[in-house]
C-alpha cells in the first residue's frame, strides 16, 4: 500500500511538471460538476466520474467514508479557484488517451484545503474519469 501510494504522488508529481499547461473544457467541467455535487451533500453522486482503477484501489465505502471525513473536518464547501492545470495526450502505452491533472485552493465553511484530480481520457471515450484524487489541508 506504501509502495502504491509513493508510485501515485511520483506519477501526480512528474505529470505537474512534465505537461503542457492548457486542459480542454471538459475536464474543467467535470471539476465544476464534481464541486457542484460536494456543494449539496450529493458525494456518492460524483462516484460515477470515477474510474473503475480508482476504484480497485479505493472501495466506494471508504471513499464514502472520506467525504464525510472532510465535510465533518472543513464544512460546506463556500468556493474553489482552479490554480493549475497540465495535459497531455498519452502515446505509445498501454493505456492511450489523455490526462489531465487540475489543482484547486477550495474554501470550506472551516477552513481551506488544497485538492488536485488526475483525470483520464481514453482515445475511444469522449469524457474524462478521475483516476485520483488528493485533498491537503492548507
Amino acid at each position: 500500500m506504501k509502495n502504491k501510494i509513493i508510485l501515485i504522488a511520483a506519477v501526480i508529481l512528474l505529470l505537474l511538471f512534465v505537461l503542457p499547461a492548457k486542459v480542454d473544457d471538459d475536464a474543467a467541467k467535470l471539476a465544476n460538476t464534481f464541486y457542484s455535487n460536494l456543494k449539496i451533500h450529493d458525494f456518492s453522486g460524483n462516484f460515477q466520474y470515477f474510474s473503475n482503477d480508482y476504484f480497485e484501489r479505493t472501495s466506494k465505502h471508504d471513499a464514502m467514508k472520506y467525504f464525510n471525513k472532510m465535510y465533518n473536518d472543513f464544512g460546506d464547501v463556500t468556493n474553489y479557484e482552479l490554480i493549475s492545470q497540465r495535459s497531455n495526450r498519452l502515446r505509445n502505452t498501454v493505456n492511450l488517451g489523455k490526462v489531465a491533472v487540475l489543482k484547486f485552493d477550495v474554501a470550506h465553511r472551516n477552513g481551506k484545503t488544497e485538492e488536485t484530480f488526475v483525470l483520464f481520457k481514453k482515445y475511444n471515450e469522449t469524457f474524462y474519469r478521475i483516476d485520483e484524487f488528493i485533498s491537503l489541508p492548507k
